[in-house]
């Protein structure tokens, strides 16, 4: 006798037959979906692209889907202005649905929604309204990106507005109200765009966006949010404190951002070496002497804020904020920062790690780094650029820069050279080290590396990003590629290997790694002391926790110092 079954979820009964129609007793099985995978599938659309031509019109994408290896399937779609809406349910079919009459993006998705896996995935799929759609009585508003950090341009657009100028408000963390932030002419189309540039004292958190047309029809609100600023150091990657969950070149699991580094040129010296390192961030995307997104190993600042406060751009790239305190001293603003902040003098300020490295600044530039015994590089400036560092025995390197004021080459005290050159937009495009090997690297129109190819030819690295910037698949440089699902809810990323294998990680609100489950359903779970040490790992559980229904999603991003 033999039995076939099926792939899907069922319920099946048994029995056997003799030659003479007897039949024996019945017992029963289920075949169900594995737990955690992902559904294959397809999801396609029919037209990717419609108009609507009447006003509070509609018009009409038709969706066709199968699944296999889920119990239930579900579509869903998420639209630029609303919430995450369900459209149907079902292993396979075809389903029309009905799009209003805003110009927006709207995302669909293919779920297992028995586990949670997300399946094919139909990305900006673009819907435009014409001619009576646009009315005054209708108004939208769309803010991109949704997440960013101080000092990033977003870009406001306007809808369905009347003609005229319209208001355009923001509303910071914590106030009651908004502000005019700008007036742009509406078009005859009845729309409008303009720039809203933050600042690097900026407040983080989530802000609040909208419009009033001159007929003062008031659009519905739009959001963004500003997170602290992270470079995820290769750090990040290894065991130790501070540790967030890490993949491949390494993606942050947390927070999503991708971090490049690499060390450019660098000489032995007592303790403390000459060590010129670059480090890129996908979500620190503020311009700077190595172009928008990098920064380098002796690049920091200090700036005075208006309400008192100290915000150091770090030289890994993170900022840092602290108050004065009552007593004279300074207190993070970010409890998930353990560096401290002294003033020993008026206009002197030291940063000091957990590793006991002492920043130095004064009048806001960084003239100096020391280590616990007191080894120290030296830094000197002509105006606001660096241009030459002095190592811990007394040995100069020269910095110069092109006429746009980005780094274009360091000269060791031997003549030798390294060499920078940039993109109109002032991405960092390429380096030539000293034996004259050229990296090179590509971004899109947001300034997230997209590829980077070694002096070989070989291109080692190809990310894509998702339209809140979070790395959704990596590939390297044999092909070889990784997905990511980023749950914020449960603070879960879920990686899916070249295999089609899944893992994950689970964090906590300071993007600390509690668990990390592999592909066969083991896990790790990590214990963090009150300064963020990890203090235990237990290994080896099967991954049956779920995270507390009280988890805080991240507001901020940090690699603490």
């Amino acid at each position: 006798m033999s039995i076939v079954t099926q792939t899907n979820a069922d319920n099946w009964t048994v029995r056997v037959t003799n030659p003479n129609g007897q039949a024996s007793n019945t017992f029963g099985f289920q075949v169900v979906a594995p737990v955690g995978g992902t559904p294959a599938g397809t999801l396609t659309a029919s037209p990717t692209t419609c108009q609507v031509t009447t006003t509070n019109g509609t018009c009409t994408i038709s969706l066709t889907w199968t699944t296999q290896y889920v119990s239930a399937a579900q579509i869903w779609y998420t639209a630029t202005i609303g919430p995450e809406t369900p459209v149907t349910t079902g292993l396979s079919g075809a389903s029309p649905v009905a799009v209003q009459a805003l110009p927006q993006h709207y995302v669909f998705h293919l779920w297992d929604y028995s586990n949670g896996s997300r399946g094919a995935e139909l990305k900006n799929l673009s819907v435009s309204a014409t001619g009576p759609g646009t009315t005054a009585s209708n108004p939208a508003i769309r803010v991109d990106p949704q997440k960013g950090t101080p000092g990033t341009t977003f870009t406001i657009t306007g809808s369905g507005l009347a003609g005229g100028a319209a208001k355009v408000y923001v509303q910071v963390p914590g106030a009651s109200s908004g502000t005019v932030v700008g007036q742009p002419n509406v078009g005859s189309d009845g729309t409008f765009t303009f720039l809203y540039t933050t600042q690097l004292s900026s407040t983080l958190g989530s802000y609040t966006v909208w419009a009033v047309d001159s007929a003062s029809s008031k659009s519905p609100s739009g959001q963004f949010s500003l997170n602290q600023p992270t470079s995820q150091t290769l750090p990040t990657c290894q065991s130790g404190a501070n540790t967030s969950g890490c993949s491949q070149d390494p993606i942050n699991t947390a927070t999503g951002s991708y971090t490049y580094q690499h060390t450019d040129m660098t000489v032995p010296g007592r303790g403390l070496p000459f060590a010129f390192t670059r480090t890129y961030s996908s979500q620190n995307l503020v311009p700077g002497p190595m172009g928008v997104g990098w920064t380098h190993s002796y690049a920091a600042s200090l700036t005075q804020n208006p309400d008192g406060s100290l915000a150091i751009a770090a030289p890994d790239g993170q900022l840092l904020v602290f108050d004065p305190a009552p007593n004279g001293s300074y207190v993070s603003r970010f409890n998930n920062v353990y560096s401290t902040l002294q003033s020993p003098s008026n206009g002197t300020y030291v940063l000091t790690t957990k590793a006991l490295i002492s920043y130095r600044f004064n009048n806001g530039q960084l003239i100096s780094v020391s280590d616990r015994n007191g080894n120290t590089i030296q830094l000197a400036y002509s105006g606001a650029n660096l241009n030459t560092i002095e190592d811990t025995v007394g040995r100069k390197f020269t910095v110069a820069y092109d006429p746009t004021g980005h780094l274009s080459s360091i000269t060791d005290p031997s003549g030798r050279s390294i060499r920078y050159n940039y993109d109109s937009a002032g991405n960092l495009t390429s380096f030539t080290d000293a034996r004259g090997g050229t990296f090179r690297y590509t971004y899109d129109a947001s300034s997230e590396m997209l590829t980077a190819v070694d002096p070989n030819n070989n291109t080692f690295l190809t990310n894509t990003y998702d339209s809140s910037g979070h790395v959704i698949s990596q590939a390297d440089g044999a092909g070889n590629r990784w997905t990511y699902s980023y749950n914020l809810s449960t603070l879960i990323t879920t990686i899916t290997d070249p295999n089609g294998k899944a893992s994950s990680h689970l964090h906590d609100s300071n993007f600390q790694l509690l668990r990390a489950t592999d592909t066969l359903g083991k896990n790790d779970q990590y214990v963090y002391d009150s300064l963020g040490n990890r203090i235990s790992v237990s290994p080896f559980r099967t991954a049956t926790a779920t995270p507390p229904a009280s988890a805080t999603i991240p507001t901020a991003t940090s690699s603490r110092p």
